[in-house]
């Protein structure tokens, strides 16, 4: 039902791309991978540098004697705009919700499977940004800077060619 109103509003684009954050994300990786779209003049995103322990997850705390913090975290960014529209070009105002969290290790000792999970709680984090869209014809890049985001590239597809 969703992707049948999207491509039936009249300015629809889907993006993928990639952002580098400015938060500290100590040995996790500081890029981050968007998808997102714009829904008539509503922009939105959300992105996530993908960061995990080893092992799998768990999502109740295991707490025991040889539970440790490892140098990483886990980084989330939810955004949403306004698209202005001038001519090829499109400017985007955004604010956005971002979180991180420590990632602790834990080896299960009897098993010999090490898992992971999120003690600690969220740092929360304000986005203020601005983003540039260009298009020619149904396909078109968008740049941006943000306080979470150092930049972001993104590809997007036009799914009406309304320009």
């Amino acid at each position: 039902m969703l992707i049948v109103l999207t491509i039936s509003s009249y300015s629809q684009d889907l993006f993928i791309g990639v952002n580098r954050y400015s938060v500290n994300t100590n040995k996790s990786s500081p890029i981050g991978f968007i998808i997102g779209g714009t829904y008539n003049n509503l922009y939105f995103d959300v992105s996530s540098n993908l960061s995990k322990g080893i092992g799998r997850r768990i999502d109740f705390f295991f707490i025991s004697d040889v539970s440790v913090k490892t140098d990483k975290v886990s980084t989330t960014l939810f955004n949403i705009g306004y698209d202005i529209k001038k001519n090829k070009y499109h400017i985007v105002p955004i604010i956005g919700f971002g979180y991180t969290r420590n990632i602790w290790q834990d080896p299960l000792q009897d098993s010999k499977l090490d898992t992971y999970y999120f003690k600690d709680k969220i740092q929360p984090h304000l986005n203020l940004g601005v983003s540039i869209k260009y298009f020619k014809k149904h396909y078109g890049v968008l740049v941006g800077v943000g306080l979470m985001e150092r930049f972001k590239l993104e590809l997007i597809y036009n799914f009406k060619y309304v320009r």
